[in-house]
């Protein structure tokens, strides 16, 4: 299943089109489109040489490190392109696609919860059924409930939460333990 739906007016291209200007954009898309991703590639890479903040190459140079299985640089791409251009969102969404490949190579993530769409790791990872430890204030939002180190809504995570406002270095100093005890291969010993 195909990752990439852009809709554009292609050119017409040849089989030799060496001569292609590298800063056409349509031309890439129209590579990358057609299956074509190491060519696709390239011309984005060179887009992205003369405008290094080109939004639209760096999205979908994105897309292409994911199809290609180059989960991390992908990640890092959309990022970057989703910080120049907040209101794409197919950026977005692409950007939801490479965390969630990345998380899954994972065998355990930490993080907090977070309604910021970029940090939300905690759903993400709950979603995906990763393992997943997560950090809470000591009056977290409702959807983690109270005095509860699991979730109903995620069977796969486990939380740490303030005993007091503001101390996280209790949290942080659970979570070192409670590392430090698991064995090697993380994979045996989480449920």
């Amino acid at each position: 299943m195909p990752l990439l739906f852009v809709r554009i007016e292609r050119p017409r291209l040849s089989h030799h089109n060496a001569n292609m200007e590298a800063g056409d954009i349509k031309a890439a898309l129209a590579r990358h489109q057609s299956g074509d991703l190491v060519a696709a590639e390239r011309m984005y890479r060179l887009i992205l040489e003369s405008e290094p903040e080109n939004a639209v190459a760096l999205h979908f140079l994105g897309v292409c490190q994911l199809q290609l299985g180059r989960t991390e640089p992908a990640a890092e791409l959309l990022r970057r392109s989703v910080e120049l251009a907040p209101a794409n969102a197919a950026a977005h969404n692409h950007l939801g696609a490479a965390e969630a490949a990345v998380m899954n190579c994972l065998d355990l993530v930490i993080t907090c919860d977070s309604a910021v769409a970029h940090l939300a790791g905690a759903h993400l990872a709950g979603a995906l059924g990763v393992d997943t430890w997560v950090a809470l204030t000591r009056t977290a939002e409702w959807r983690w409930l109270v005095d509860r180190e699991d979730c109903p809504w995620y069977p796969k995570h486990r939380l740490f939460r303030q005993p007091r406002d503001g101390d996280w270095g209790t949290v942080f100093q659970r979570m070192k333990n409670e590392l430090l005890q698991l064995p090697q291969g993380l994979e045996e010993a989480l449920p």
